[in-house]
């Protein structure tokens, strides 16, 4: 039983929570913030054993396996090396971290520390996208052709102040934040190396960070992949994609944490749904199952599938 304590404890770390609890083989142990009343409300929210006061009170907790981190993309780099530092292993949420040399530095130091490393991809670990990759390589639409993938969201709806760390110049921006998500889809599902990609970012006046990506990517297996990410609109169905075989298509809404996909062949159309009460345990199963492995990565979503990523988030 791997008991985890999660580091941060901002909007997110409630649905990670959630996810955590609903996983199988883990203990959800406690969160960590820099305020007691916060961490203590945590813990009676979710019913847990402790509240942290601080991050180094998780981080030194002999009794936590692994810390699952929710703090600001700037500040993962330093975590995430002081719990590997600590023994901890450790699940980060996306993205882990914006420099390839910074990526190798944490996953040679998680095998040099004998504990286990993952970027947070819960779009992978879904039952729906597991399913889907299962028929793909099936061939239920027969040969793989072509993957068109979209997230966006008014951010400046959510965050009208431009001092919100999501606008940060550096480790900010809509790539970084949502158009992550419709990268790491086409890049499972196509399930091949990058050949090559042609990304362009979108920028508009007085935000210093993109608020927009744009990328034709195409892999070495001959599969294509539309994907495109903006924080200007909020569309009817947030994370729609399409996937194109030569004998059929599969529609997914959502396809982040939906539970359901349209297939179509020339037989007709029908819908398949695979229930999950969060989206976030299959990730967290999977990290455990590594874990309990005694694996430094995941073969699944590992150091090269982060890299992928960063390929194309990093022009």
């Amino acid at each position: 039983m791997i008991r985890f304590g999660i580091l941060g404890l901002g909007n997110i770390s409630r649905r990670v929570a959630i996810g955590i609890k609903n996983a199988k083989g883990c203990l959800l142990v406690g969160g960590a913030s820099s305020q007691i009343e916060k961490s203590e409300r945590f813990k009676d929210e979710f019913h847990l054993e402790k509240a942290y006061g601080s991050y180094d009170e998780l981080f030194l907790d002999p009794s936590i396996d692994a810390i699952y981190v929710c703090t600001p993309n700037s500040t993962h780099y330093d975590f995430i090396k002081k719990g590997l530092t600590h023994m901890k292993h450790i699940l980060c949420e996306k993205p882990m971290v914006l420099s390839t040399q910074q990526l190798d530095e944490l996953f040679d130091l998680a095998k040099d520390n004998n504990v286990f490393l993952m970027e947070a991809h819960k779009t992978v670990f879904t039952p729906l996208n597991q399913y889907l990759l299962e028929i793909i390589q099936q061939g239920t639409i027969g040969l793989l052709k072509a993957i068109t993938a979209e997230y966006s969201h008014n951010v400046f709806e959510e965050h009208p102040d431009l001092n919100h760390w999501v606008f940060n110049s550096e480790t900010g921006g809509c790539s970084a934040d949502v158009g992550v998500y419709p990268i790491v889809f086409a890049n499972a599902i196509a399930n091949s190396p990058i050949l090559k990609h042609c990304s362009e970012k979108l920028y508009i006046k007085d935000v210093l960070c993109d608020v927009g990506i744009r990328s034709q990517i195409e892999y070495e297996n001959g599969v294509v992949a539309t994907i495109q990410s903006d924080w200007l609109h909020t569309p009817k169905s947030k994370g729609s994609a399409l996937i194109v075989g030569d004998r059929g298509s599969i529609q997914v809404d959502a396809f982040w944490k939906n539970t359901s996909a349209t297939i179509t062949t020339k037989e007709g159309s029908y819908t398949v749904v695979k229930e999950h009460v969060s989206e976030f345990s299959g990730q967290v199963e999977h990290a455990c199952e590594c874990i309990e492995k005694g694996l430094h990565e995941s073969p699944v979503f590992g150091r090269n599938e982060s890299k992928e990523i960063l390929r194309v988030l990093n022009k």
